[in-house]
This record gives C-alpha cells, structure tokens and sequence, in this order.
C-alpha cells in the first residue's frame, strides 16, 4: 500500500474518532485529549518505516504516556479553564512531539545512537512536510468550499452535509494523511524545496548577524532607554532564538570534514554574532529579573525566565564551542545541538508537570509577597490571583480570610469583600428563547460562545417563518458590540431544522438537524457626523444633536428592547422571496 493511500486512511479513521467523541462527550477535556492523540498519530506517520516495528511500538508507548499523561494532569489541576494556560500548554505539546519524533526517527541499535546528519535532516524535513500537508489541505478545502457554495445556490444544500461536526473532521485529517504520505512518497521533491528555503535562510543569517552587530554596537547610547519597553525582553529573547535558528542552516551535514570552512570574512561575522548572543541573552534574563522583582512571579514569567535561561544556555555553549574550535564553530554546533534539544524537551517535560507547574510557582509568590509585606494590600492584585490562576488562586484567596494575626488583616479583608466585585465579572453564555420552545435548542446555541452571546451582547432565538418554502425554521437575533447606552448592529442568524438526513433515534422516533442557511446584516446608516465640542457655543444642543446621530446609525438600549416586545407580539414583517428580508419597527435585517 502506497504511502498516500495508508496516511489518508489513518487520517480518515483518526478525524471520524475525534469527530464522534467530541459530538457525543460534551466536556472541554476531551479536546485536549484528542488533540494529544493527533500529535501520537502524527508521530507515528512520521516514525513508519523509518524504525522496526518493535522499536516503533516502545516508542510509541513512551511518547503516549508522556502526552496523555501530561493532558491528564493538565486537565486534573482544571488549568484547562484558564484560558491563558492552555495556548503554552498546547504549544509545549507540539514542541515536545516535534523534538522527539527527529529523535526518535534517527535512532540507532548502535553506537554513536545519533549521527547529526540524520537529525539535521528528520527535524528540517518533518517541518517542510506539515507545510506541505498544510498547503494541500487548505487548496483542497478552498475548491470544496467553492463546490458547495455552486451547488447551494441551485438549491441542493450539500454545504449542511460536508460542513458539518461528523463530516467536516474527516475530510481535514483524511487531506492531512495525504499531504504527509505524498510528501513521503516524493521526498526528493521536499528536498528540492528545502534547499530553496535554505537559500533564504542563509541570507537571512547575514541580515539577524547584523542586526546583532549593530544593535550592540548602539546599546552604549541608548541603554537608558532600553528598559522603558515593556516588550524589551520578548524582543531579545526573539532575536536570540531566529539568530541560533538562523545559524544552524549553515552548518553543512555532508561527510567532507573540510566542507564547514567558511569563508575568512564570512566566519568572522558569524562569530561575532556567536561572542554577543550570550551578553543579548543575559540581558533578556534580567529584564525578565526586574519584571518579577516588581510584580512577582506569573505563569507567563515562570516560563519565560526559563526559555531565556535556555537561551542563554545554547548561546554560551556556542560560545564555547568557538573557542575550543578556534572560529571553526559549524561541527561544533552539530556536537552541541542534540543533548541541549535534550534539556529543551525535558524543561517543557518540567513545565507541563508537577516538577516546576508555573501555577503552583505563581500562587506562592504572590502570597508570600502580601503575607511578608513586600506589597501591600493596595497594590496587591487580588483579580489576578482568583481568576487567573485557576483553582490554587481561589484556594488561596479563602485561605487570605484566615490570616487574622496579619498586621493588614482588615485592609486584606477589605479588599477581599469590595475590591474583586468591581472587577468585570466572568461572561456567561445566555440565549434567551421568545416564544415556544424549540426541539434540540443545544444544536443551535453550540455555534455560539460566551463571548458573543451574553448579558452584555444578548442573544434572542425565535421560531419564525422566514423562507417562502414549507420549513420549521428558527432566527437567532444577536445584539453586537455594546456601546455605553447603544448596540452597533443587529445580525440574524436563520436555522432550518432538517429530516431528511436524519438518523432513527434509540425510541424509534425520527430526529432531525438544525443547519445554518443564512444571515440577515442591518441596513447601513449613513456615518455619524462627529461634533466638536470645544468649537460651538450651544454645548448642550450639540450633545442632543450627537445623540440623535448615534440613535439613528444604531441601536439604542430601549430601541433594543421595544425589538424584543415586537418579536413577542410577531409583529416582525417579512419582505422580498426566497428569504424574506426581516423589519422589526423599522429596522431592516438584509441578507
């Protein structure tokens, strides 16, 4: 079986399994869990035939417990619910998965276990393959896009079929299985293409070398300044981090010992890069250093005071490995680069775990800081700590009321009782239904989250009559960006419920699906005439006049609620077949 059909098999099965279980497991933990079983899927794509069978299942075993196992204890400490957590969370996994697959690909019984060349080209490959993949999956996706669209017009609604949560997953990770199993099956292609890109690469390693240079060079003039940037130490750490990426495409892999001679005037620019990296990366980790010194310890901190830690790692043991070659420093890199992929691997390993968990770090040091006086309770953020630091932040908030021999204690409570209420309050999804209930009201407000749907921009949904075809349709009114005293827009959202791919239910009853079919936008006013209130004598009229502006481009706050009552009475107004357009008191919904 040829590498493209059998990589579009395993796609199809894996996106049919994550489709089925997060259909019927309505739980967040179960996307993080799936998510940890492609990357399993996509290591074991990448590791077939490439390693015997028996080496290939061990290594399959260990890279599942450490992925599963971490998700496990992710979910288990309910960090999955703070929503700042779970983006370095899900790039840790990636990372580990992509490091350990090059290793796990150029693995051998004998020693040396690793000859670089084969890691050089596992990792470099593996990347231009997702890309591929990524580049495949997206043209498909476009044409297919392109294809429901042309039969949806005609009034065949194949769209509610193939965008659909059983259909939808499939179809991505059967294209993703292609692209990788094509870009196996031709990997000469892949490598023509990559040394095209290293091509760029290795011009760009002259531009971050003399950035390097030059910024050095500057830093005595300006270095007052360069701390006044709260954005100094992602910068550094970003320069630092391209610039050893950079200089690892010089390296030359080939077995000629003489072939990573670079030429005199060449190698002394790359090694005065080499000399600085550590002095930039050094100086990222005390700017870091005074960030936590002032506000104390963060989850994004605990993590970024240790990638500039292993910053300053690498460039330190390319400085070292300069030395010891005399400026000859590219088959040192080749020495240096796997056990510190090594130690990167293992501090994601350490952060994703109980061995450092930023979280329990943080909640530490912020309590330690308010209990030693190091802040005080007027500084102290107590917001940060309860909803941002998952369940350990609000254990510890509980905690704070115990601290009764505290000098501060009442000012502690104060804050405690009075502060966290002013505080903008978590959003929650609220739908409100008019009229009568729907059937499998769920399918409708599953596209919708609480970001858009809430107290502050509510949604409405409502069984109407809306196409000029005999159908059970409902249209879901959503309130958009709320303004002081006014909404923006209006949008309608109009569902049909369909039996005709409906599925017999274990009752015997026939269930139907809610699909998606249209959107109603509202009418366009003409822009708001901007009144300058410093240039006209008659402030108050003015300040009426820019009311009536602001009424009449959008929604007030009683227009919005004069809409509601209309919709409870049906006295909404429908205009122009196929879809009727909608007017509620005036105000036109267009398609």
């Amino acid at each position: 079986m040829s590498y493209p059909v059998l990589f579009s098999i395993i796609g199809a099965i894996t996106g049919l399994i994550a489709s089925q279980l997060s259909i019927h497991i309505h739980s967040p933990s179960i996307n993080y869990f799936l998510f940890a079983h492609i990357l399993l899927v996509a290591n074991f794509s990448f590791i077939w035939k490439k390693q015997p069978t028996s080496t290939m299942i061990k290594s399959l075993v260990v890279m599942g417990a450490i992925l599963f196992g971490l998700t496990a204890w992710f979910i288990w400490q309910d960090y999955h619910h703070t929503r700042r957590l779970s983006p370095l969370f899900i790039a840790s996994l990636i990372q580990i998965t992509v490091i350990c697959t090059a290793f796990i690909q150029s693995w051998k019984p004998d020693k040396p276990h690793y000859v670089y060349s084969d890691l050089f080209e596992n990792a470099w490959n593996n990347h231009f393959f997702l890309i591929f993949s990524g580049l495949l999956t997206a043209g498909f996706l476009l044409v297919l896009g392109l294809g429901t669209s042309l039969f949806d017009s005609i009034g065949i609604k194949v769209s509610n079929i193939i965008w659909s949560k059983e259909i939808t997953p499939v179809i991505v990770a059967t294209l993703v299985g292609a692209g990788i199993g094509i870009s196996r099956e031709y990997g000469s292609l892949i490598f023509k293409i990559r040394s095209v890109f290293f091509a760029i690469f290795r011009v760009m390693a002259y531009l971050a070398a003399s950035i390097v240079i030059l910024f050095t060079a500057s830093l005595p003039f300006s270095v007052n300044t360069l701390f006044d940037n709260r954005n100094t130490s992602f910068i550094l750490l970003s320069v630092v981090a391209i610039s050893i990426l950079l200089l690892n495409t010089l390296v030359d892999t080939s077995k000629d010992k003489d072939a990573e001679k670079l030429p005199v005037w060449k190698n002394r620019i790359f090694s005065a890069q080499i000399i600085l990296l550590p002095f930039l990366s050094l100086l990222s980790v005390y700017a870091i250093s005074l960030r936590i010194l002032q506000y104390g310890l963060m989850p994004k901190r605990v993590i970024a005071i240790t990638i500039a830690v292993l910053l300053s790692i690498y460039s330190l043991a390319y400085l070292y490995q300069l030395i010891k070659r005399k400026g000859h420093w590219t088959n040192g890199l080749a020495k240096i680069n796997p056990p510190l992929a090594g130690l990167w691997v293992a501090m994601l390993i350490a952060l994703s775990s109980p061995l450092i968990d930023p979280v329990r770090l943080s909640v530490n040091n912020q309590v330690e800081r308010l209990q030693t006086s190091k802040v005080t309770p007027d500084q102290f953020d107590f917001y940060a700590l309860k909803y941002r630091l998952g369940k350990r932040g609000e254990v510890a908030i509980k905690d704070m009321r115990s601290w009764k021999d505290h000098p501060q204690f009442a000012l502690i409570e104060k804050h405690l009782d009075s502060s966290l209420p002013h505080h903008r309050a978590k959003k929650k999804l609220s739908i409100t239904v008019i009229g009568e209930p729907l059937p499998k009201l769920e399918e409708i407000t599953s596209h919708y989250k609480k970001w858009r749907c809430n107290t502050q921009t509510p949604c409405f949904i409502k069984k109407m009559k809306v196409s000029s075809e005999d159908k059970f349709e409902a249209v879901v009114f959503i309130f958009e960006g709320a303004l002081d005293r006014h909404y923006k827009r209006l949008i309608a959202d109009l569902y049909e419920y369909d039996t005709k791919t409906a599925i017999l239910s274990n009752t015997g009853e026939t269930s139907g699906r809610w699909y998606k079919v249209n959107t109603f936008r509202m009418e366009q006013k003409k822009p708001v005439i901007h009144i300058n209130m410093n240039h006209t004598n008659n402030k108050a009229q003015s300040l009426e006049q820019a009311r009536a502006e602001l009424d009449a481009k959008y929604i007030s706050k009683n227009k919005m609620k004069k809409i509601i009552e209309e919709l409870k009475q049906d006295k909404q107004k429908l205009i122009q077949p196929k879809y009727y357009n909608i007017e509620i008191d005036g105000l036109r919904l267009l398609q």
